[in-house]
């Protein structure tokens, strides 16, 4: 059995040193009555990797700012220790103000810049309380009111209201097309089809496997832009100030599974050659009503499975549709507990187990849960030592991760004139991480066409 052994021999130098198979043995067996005595479950994984994995910078956070987007791209992918970019459109930018006109300066810059830099990029759109004001608007679009889970995420949010009941920190509700309303995903699956196409047009790449695209993000039935299988909606706020919320959603756990296999179907539809990721996320809905119209609860084995279902679909579809693993993500990558795992909702454990159980049959990536040099362990204004980010890139590499998406100012940062530089004391740390995510010598290069 081949191991790696960088969580128990952290100070060998070469962590890919070949140890006698007696020595082999007796550090496996000393590892597993570790794990045993702590309740561990941390992987100690093997994985070959490809010239596609390593790190990615997450285009999250710079705001509308065209000049700062550029900037940071062309300064991350010159790094030679920063494998591409990811990018999820957000598509109230894409098609701000109606059904045909589209706005390509962000989209395409990212994607050109990838090519030039001979990088790869993630790509994936962004919908939910992020979609146009022209979808909310249109009168076959049915759409709900919400009090979002998380109170941050209202400056993403396409339409807001004050609360009629509002809180020290929930001051207003979000707006959101009914993520199983035939004329939104209509809307949605018409500009997937021209980023099909704008991808095509760009990389001059039109049937086959596309050395720019790492891949396409799954955009499903989600509130919080649809990249993730979370529904994040703070339940109980949202029925004390919406009437019948409960029965304007409609949420039951088969109805959110049947809704993502439609996205993952249309996706597969759309980008015939291209791989696809699936965002990973235990918080799927909370609460349901059922056929007699009295609100259910659902309870975290619940949540797990609906999770876990919409899983193995996108895993089986993907594998027969375009002949290779495909890609999940999970996004929880911290140092914090309560964000690698959610306390009260799931167990740590659990939120990495959906994705690690099936190592064997996907491809796993990683994206870190908050800024780390900002945001440390939730608190915000406190840094975290290169030792600490050490630890935060061990996570995600010790529990099979081939991707690991991360934020703009843990790599990139600004002076006061616009210019970008790399962010130094976490160099050292990317560095070691991009050496230990290089392909072995023979490791396949690309996937075939």
């Amino acid at each position: 059995m081949k191991l790696l052994f960088s969580i128990i021999t952290k100070n060998i130098s070469n962590p890919q040193l070949l140890l006698p198979q007696t020595t082999k043995s007796i550090l496996f067996t000393c590892t597993l009555l570790t794990l045993a005595a702590t309740g561990s479950n941390l992987a100690v994984a093997q994985v070959d990797y490809r010239e596609s994995d390593g790190i990615y910078m997450s285009m999250y956070g710079l705001g509308p700012d065209q000049r700062k987007f550029q900037t940071a791209i062309n300064a991350a992918l010159q790094l030679p220790y920063i494998k591409g970019i990811a990018y999820y459109q957000e598509w109230d930018e894409l098609q701000p103000n109606s059904k045909t006109l589209y706005n390509w300066e962000k989209f395409d810059f990212a994607v050109k810049a990838a090519k030039f830099h001979k990088k790869k990029i993630i790509l994936g759109l962004q919908a939910g309380v992020v979609s146009p004001k022209w979808v909310l608007k249109d009168p076959q679009v049915a759409t709900f009111k919400f009090v979002h889970g998380n109170a941050g995420w209202l400056g993403w949010t396409t339409l807001t209201e004050d609360l009629p009941s509002p809180t020290e920190i929930y001051k207003k509700g979000s707006v959101a097309p009914l993520p199983w309303n035939n004329k939104y995903n209509e809307h949605l699956n018409d500009a997937l089809i021209a980023i099909n196409k704008r991808i095509q047009d760009l990389t001059g790449v039109r049937t086959g496997a596309n050395p720019t695209i790492a891949f396409i993000n799954v955009c499903g039935p989600s509130v919080s832009g649809g990249t993730e299988t979370n529904l994040n909606i703070n339940w109980e706020l949202s029925r004390t100030n919406y009437h019948d919320f409960d029965k304007t959603l409609g949420y039951t756990s088969e109805k959110y599974i049947n809704a993502w296999k439609a996205s993952i179907n249309s996706h597969l539809r759309i980008f015939p050659n291209l791989k696809l990721g699936l965002g990973l996320h235990n918080k799927t809905g909370d609460h349901g009503i059922n056929k007699n119209g009295e609100v259910i609860k659902y309870n975290n084995l619940e949540k797990v499975a609906t999770a876990k279902t919409i899983r193995d679909y996108f895993l089986d579809q993907h594998t027969e549709s375009v002949r290779e693993k495909g890609h999940l993500r999970n996004l929880g990558l911290s140092a914090n507990p309560n964000l690698w795992g959610d306390t009260g909702s799931m167990s740590a454990d659990d939120f990495v187990t959906l994705v690690t159980e099936k190592s064997d049959s996907a491809d796993i990536g990683y994206e870190s849960g908050s800024v780390s040099r900002s945001n440390w362990e939730s608190i915000k204004g406190q840094t975290a030592n290169p030792d600490q980010f050490s630890n935060l890139i061990e996570k995600g590499i010790n529990h099979y991760g081939r991707i690991l998406e991360i934020k703009v100012p843990d790599i990139i940062s600004f002076d006061k004139y616009g210019n970008a530089y790399k962010y130094g004391p976490y160099v050292p740390v990317l560095e070691k991480a991009a050496k230990t995510m290089q392909p072995k010598t023979g490791s396949p290069k690309k996937r075939p066409s």
